[in-house]
């Protein structure tokens, strides 16, 4: 199966990708600040949860992200169309929820939505890469 371009994300991000995931991300978070550690240096960590991202996605951030890429005109109008359309329920012991439209997030265990999500978060994660690549340098001769 051929990608997209636009679809592709940066090398070196480790989520969404086979033979990849949380562990060796872990691991080799690990190794960077253990080198810096054992050589003296102050090594300060920050996180973001993004644990809700999903969830609270913008679906017209989305869009312009995806328009910035030079994604197809008729793929983003199925996707603007897929977003529109999309009604849920909540199932509370046996009682259903009347049906409420979706207004952001991106659905959880979607075939799009690993592709999706990272170009979401692109721009927030251009911003620390600079940062990343400066602390895996010794790690990538």
């Amino acid at each position: 199966m051929q990608v997209c371009p636009a679809w592709r994300g940066p090398v070196g991000r480790s989520g969404f990708k086979k033979q990849s995931g949380c562990a060796q991300a872990i691991y080799v978070f690990r190794c960077v600040i253990d080198h810096y550690a054992n050589s003296g240096s102050t090594v300060n960590v920050c996180a973001i949860d993004v644990s809700k991202a999903f969830d609270k996605m913008n679906h017209y951030g989305l869009f312009i992200k995806l328009m910035k890429r030079h994604i197809p005109d008729n793929l983003l109008l199925l996707l603007e169309s897929w977003f529109a359309i999309g009604m849920t329920c909540v199932k509370w012991h046996n009682v259903w929820s009347r049906w409420f439209r979706l207004s952001c997030g991106i659905r959880q265990g979607g075939v799009l939505s690993p592709s999706l999500f990272p170009i979401y978060i692109d721009s927030l994660v251009e911003r620390s890469d600079m940062w990343i690549w400066l602390l895996l340098a010794p790690y990538l001769h």
